[in-house]
């Protein structure tokens, strides 16, 4: 299962689950322009240690990316209002 998360700044995630551990930390790649991408990707390496597998995996990708991801309900609102 994968998903790409908006970052805003044109940056995204792709976020790519094992169907057989959900929980163990996903395979990360970052979308972008390498200036934009840069900083998170120091944030995500220097805190991968932080990664629990009894939280949540969008609670394990804020904490590792030091920024709070846009909720579902809103980014279906900014989906509708292009």
């Amino acid at each position: 299962c994968h998903r790409r998360l908006a970052l805003g700044g044109h940056c995204s995630l792709l976020v790519t689950l094992h169907p057989t551990a959900p929980s163990s930390l996903p395979e990360l790649r970052f979308l972008g322009a390498e200036r934009s991408i840069a900083p998170l990707r120091r944030a995500l390496n220097s805190r991968l240690a932080e990664w629990r597998p009894e939280r949540r995996v969008r609670l394990n990708l804020q904490a590792l990316l030091g920024l709070a991801l846009p909720s579902p309900v809103a980014a279906d609102a900014a989906d509708a209002a292009v």
